[in-house]
Order: C-alpha cells, then structure tokens, then sequence
C-alpha cells in the first residue's frame, strides 16, 4: 500500500508537471500544433496515476473490511475458546457475553485510526523527502 501511494504521488507530481509545462509553453505548443501529442502525454499519466489509485482504493478497501470484522472475528474466537476448553465450567451467560462484547466493540474505533495513521505517515514521510 505504501508502495502505491509513493507511486500515485509521484505520478500526481510528473501530471502536474506535465501540466505546466504545457501551459508555460501554450504559445509554442499552438505554433507547433503538439496540442495532440501533449494531450496524449498528459493522459497516459493520467491513465497510469488512476491505475495506481484504482489499486490502492481496492487495498484500502480490504483494510476497512478487516477493520470492521475484526472485532466480531475476536469476539467469535473468544467466545468459542471460553466454551469450549471448559465446557462444564465455562457457560456463556448474558452477562458475560454482553460486556464482553461491548469491550470488543470498542476495539473498532482504535483500529480505524491505526489504518488512518499509516496512510497519514506515508504521506508525510513522502512529503518530507520530496
């Protein structure tokens, strides 16, 4: 993921780049009529830049999936792991099962902002060494 995102900032830099330099050199783009091959250039970055995004959208995805079912999964495994190593002595009472999943729920906002964090890193380290 982080790969991507150094990837897609670059890409957004060399566009911008692209960009203006066209529109620096507008008078002797038109005098040459290079508006087609510099449009052409500007939107095979464009092109590559949305495949980078595309990618990192679909990672970024993932990780709020697993964000969201990972307090579910946790409460699944403990609650099958309390049944079952003393099934005799281990019953799973309302009262248990209720407080505990309202500690496992209260896991979901913690790694929500872990995920948050990350990317907000890349992009800072990215910018630092820009």
């Amino acid at each position: 993921m982080r790969r991507w995102m150094i990837t897609q900032m670059k890409l957004k830099d060399e566009r911008a780049k692209m960009c203006n330099e066209v529109l620096n050199g507008i008078k002797v783009i038109k005098l040459y009529a290079w508006e087609i091959p510099m449009m052409d250039l500007i939107e095979n970055i464009r092109k590559r830049e949305l495949s980078c995004i595309f990618k990192s959208s679909i990672v970024r995805i993932s990780v709020d999936i697993f964000n969201w079912c990972t307090p579910f999964l946790v409460a699944l495994f403990a609650f099958m792991t309390y049944t079952m190593t003393d099934p005799e002595n281990h019953k799973l009472t309302p009262a248990i099962a209720f407080v505990s999943l309202t500690l496992f729920n209260q896991l979901r906002s913690p790694m929500t902002m872990l995920g948050l964090l990350i990317n907000i890193t890349i992009e800072v380290r990215y910018f630092i060494n820009f």
